[in-house]
């Protein structure tokens, strides 16, 4: 059996990124039932960063008659290339989830046997008033968070100061920094190395998308390591980068990048490049974030922290995994084999 939801989930406080602020989470779920249990998976594009639109997964996802005979064959999923990359990443994660189950193993395991049991993942901190600054920096450090992530971009004066008075309080925190797009190459040149002897551990997406020669130049003008976050909106992005060597890191969203094979290509690629890869999720419920979590899991080995600790930002979740996070880690040996998901906030929109 084959069933696909829909849900909006509203955000504690309006989520504001990259000049875009959305009040709710929309999604799609789909569930599918077999001998081995019933299984999850999400396709939940996000307003402003995403290349499709709601509409267009909710239109594509409730075509069952064309996604369960690719979800029941024996092979991966294999898709004509008109699809949506958020529908090939959940129709991808549910073939293998199930395919995992069938064999008795996890889907972190099935893809990589030698998969870690728990991954690092950073706190994320807005910039605002020092005393609030720190407040959450101390409690997300006191959890045994060991990395911590600050929104820059606003008042690059008052986010130095912060910065600078948290690197003095913790030395040993791993410190990053997300500029949201929101510099120019000179500006962006001149704060950076300002941080220099702060050693930030990156700086997430300094320039607009689709300035990479500028993002070169930058590059090679810094000692700051360098990561593309919203550059990477597809599969092609992140070759792209990697192939024109113009940043140090690449920050990957799944749900972005499509099946779970390309997912690994880009792994591999960028590893063979000298690059390294820090796997986020793309604010989606606990079924897309367990998801993710299994993928940031067969990556080894890994030097940066994941960002999986989003749920928070959810008045309420389809499927909470706060017990998931302890000490700074997300626990993947403990992500349950069949989840019992909240489906009062499912809409049934088709079945088969």
């Amino acid at each position: 059996m084959l069933r696909v939801y829909s849900f909006e989930i509203p955000f504690k406080v309006p989520f504001r990124f990259s000049g875009s602020t959305i009040e709710k989470r929309k999604g799609i779920i789909f569930s599918m039932k077999t001998e081995n249990g019933i299984f999850w998976s999400e396709a939940s594009p996000l307003p402003g960063f995403s290349t499709e639109s709601f509409e267009d997964v909710r239109f594509e996802a409730i075509q069952i008659e064309k996604w369960l005979p690719i979800l029941q064959a024996d092979v991966p999923p294999a898709f004509t290339g008109n699809e949506t990359d958020a529908l090939k990443f959940a129709l991808s994660s549910l073939w293998y989830s199930a395919r995992a189950a069938s064999e008795g193993k996890s889907l972190s395991k099935y893809l990589n046997p030698a998969s870690l049991e728990r991954i690092p993942i950073n706190a994320a901190i807005g910039i605002g008033d020092e005393s609030e600054v720190f407040r959450y920096a101390k409690a997300a450090i006191q959890s045994g968070f060991g990395t911590l992530k600050l929104k820059v971009g606003r008042d690059f004066n008052h986010e130095y100061t912060l910065l600078k008075k948290l690197r003095e309080y913790y030395p040993s925190v791993a410190i990053r920094i997300d500029a949201n797009q929101s510099w120019e190459p000179e500006e962006a040149l001149e704060n950076l190395k300002m941080l220099e002897p702060l050693e930030i551990q990156y700086c997430e997406q300094p320039l607009k998308v689709g300035e990479n020669d500028n993002l070169a130049w930058l590059k090679k003008n810094t000692t700051q390591f360098i990561a593309a976050d919203e550059s990477v909106r597809c599969y092609e992005d992140a070759l792209k980068l990697i192939h024109e060597d113009v940043v140090d890191i690449l920050v990957l969203k799944p749900t972005l990048i499509g099946t779970i094979e390309a997912y690994k290509s880009i792994v591999k690629v960028a590893e063979d490049a000298g690059i390294e890869v820090v796997t986020t999720t793309t604010l989606e419920s606990g079924i897309g974030r367990r998801l993710v979590a299994h993928l940031c899991s067969t990556v080894q080995p890994v030097k940066y922290a994941n960002g999986l600790a989003t749920g928070g930002l959810f008045e309420y979740d389809l499927l909470p995994d706060n017990h998931l996070i302890k000490n700074g880690q997300y626990f993947i040996y403990e992500i349950e084999n069949n989840p019992s998901v909240n489906t009062e906030h499912l809409l049934l929109i088709a079945e088969s």
